[in-house]
């Protein structure tokens, strides 16, 4: 008789040392791409918004998987406890409909929020480089508790600010690196506030520099844990802009997550791209950069943003800057470019397989993986758990994989029309097997039994002569093919 299973839980225990784990675990977000709104090239009205239409269709039909949307406080809350929501609704109603998950920016102080003297020294629309002045510490902690629950369920990953240790804040000449101090204070406000509104939300430190004039960006990140913001973000927004990209600013974050026992907090690359007019090169850096980002050893990048899909606003119809696609903006025109197709013809699909590697420095104790069936397949193929072991510098490693097998059942099994499957006490060895269990002390197994009833997870059940003849529980030759999902 087959044996009949719907579920498998393996709980792997990796003991050497503390535990890591380099998997190859889904991370379908590291497919994003940024958005330049309607809004922002010059249009309005419902023009405005069929172009973030077909931005966002355009993303979907290479295959990208979220996008951003972009909460500015001097948007919204133009005067003070007055809210406009319409266009951030906008944002969020068009990407759900379209399955793409958001990443949200958060930031830009109001007009009215200022410290004083900042207006009248750079003018309005400054507060992208400022937080508010103190007296509207209730403002800020009011605009996003409020934010937060009106999407909660909707929106779950956010971001505070946008390169506060590059351009972004208060000195001039980006000269920022040093001034981790002036930004916590803000973070933890944010986070508390956010947290308030939507305990369930996910948010990350805003999107931290690496360009070519912020030398150790990592080392902001030290300096927030130093100034006590350790405890105030769940994830680390990083701009690992280079050719293709900047590897090492993400070893260097990490690292500083794992110094501080934060390993298990994620990274967001939500900006990297291209500035070229080399559409060749540029569709060879999105295959590389996706496909190296896929490995298992970017287990920490949680998340992967293009920067846009198309152009800048600053650059006219017919040059280029960093897009995957060209625009006509006057016809809503978005033609794609070469890059656009390279990012669709990616493989994105992901392998049936997790490895453990031991590392001294991170990774909780103990690594508990769960394997569940999603459906049912007759066949003479089916998915079997696996272990190797290689050397590795910190100890042994193994891989657990899922992998078919053929040839798993006798052939006199497979041979044998249906509803003929042999029990397990007919076959010729079945006698020493339980003579041997016996002399264990150990009960009998009959064939009857399914291997649920003796892991305990059902109460057992009894085939009898007339189900099997209304084929309730049928038996198919050769096993079955079982299809495995896993999540740690």
């Amino acid at each position: 008789m087959s044996v009949y299973y719907r579920r498998i839980i393996v709980v792997l225990l990796v003991t050497a040392g503390a535990a890591s784990a380099q998997t190859t675990e889904p991370r379908p977000n590291i497919y994003g791409c940024g958005i330049t709104w309607g809004s922002w090239l010059g249009l309005t009205g419902e023009r405005a918004r069929e172009w973030d239409r077909r931005s966002m269709d355009k993303i979907v039909e290479m295959g990208g998987t979220n996008c951003p949307a972009n909460f500015a406080w001097i948007d919204i809350e133009r005067t003070p406890g007055v809210f406009y929501w319409d266009e951030v609704d906008h944002q969020v109603n068009e990407a759900l409909a379209r399955g793409l998950e958001i990443f949200a920016y958060t930031g830009l102080t109001p007009d009215w929020a200022l410290p004083p003297g900042i207006l009248a020294k750079y003018g309005s629309g400054i507060g992208y480089r400022f937080p508010p002045d103190e007296q509207y510490i209730a403002h800020f902690e009011n605009f996003f508790r409020t934010l937060a629950a009106r999407y909660r369920g909707r929106v779950k990953y956010y971001e505070f600010w946008n390169e506060p240790n590059g351009c972004s804040w208060i000195n001039d000449g980006c000269a920022n690196g040093h001034m981790a101090h002036t930004y916590v204070p803000w973070l933890i406000r944010w986070y508390n506030a956010m947290k308030e509104g939507d305990p369930d939300c996910v948010l990350a430190i805003g999107g931290l520099d690496y360009g070519d004039y912020v030398s150790n960006g990592d080392q902001y990140l030290r300096d927030i844990y130093t100034h006590g913001g350790g405890d105030y973000f769940d994830a680390v927004a990083i701009h690992p802009y280079g050719n293709p990209l900047n590897w090492q600013a993400i070893t260097n974050t990490y690292q500083v997550l794992l110094d501080h026992g934060h390993g298990h907090k994620k990274l967001w690359l939500n900006e990297y791209g291209w500035n070229t007019t080399n559409e060749a090169q540029r569709a060879a850096n999105i295959t590389a950069v996706l496909t190296e980002l896929k490995k298992p050893e970017y287990h920490m990048v949680f998340q992967a943003n293009h920067l846009v899909i198309t152009d800048l606003p600053g650059t006219p119809d017919w040059g280029r800057d960093y897009g995957l696609c060209s625009r006509v903006v006057s016809t809503l025109t978005i033609t794609p470019r070469q890059a656009w197709y390279a990012f669709r013809d990616l493989d994105k699909r992901w392998p049936l397989a997790v490895d453990f590697s031991a590392d001294v420095l991170s990774g909780p104790l103990p690594l508990s993986v769960q394997f569940t069936d999603l459906t049912w397949y007759s066949g003479r193929d089916r998915l079997v758990l696996g272990v190797r072991r290689r050397p590795h510098q910190h100890g042994a490693q193994s891989a657990a994989h899922v992998s078919p097998e053929r040839h798993l059942h006798r052939p006199a099994d497979r041979d044998r029309p249906p509803g003929t499957a042999e029990s397990r006490k007919d076959r010729p060895d079945s006698r020493r097997r339980r003579a041997a269990r016996a002399r264990r002390g150990q009960p009998q197994l009959r064939g009857q039994r399914r291997l649920a009833d003796r892991l305990g997870d059902r109460p057992r059940q009894r085939r009898t002569a007339r189900q099997s003849a209304l084929g309730q529980r049928q038996s198919v030759p050769g096993g079955h093919h079982r299809r495995h999902a896993f999540r740690r």
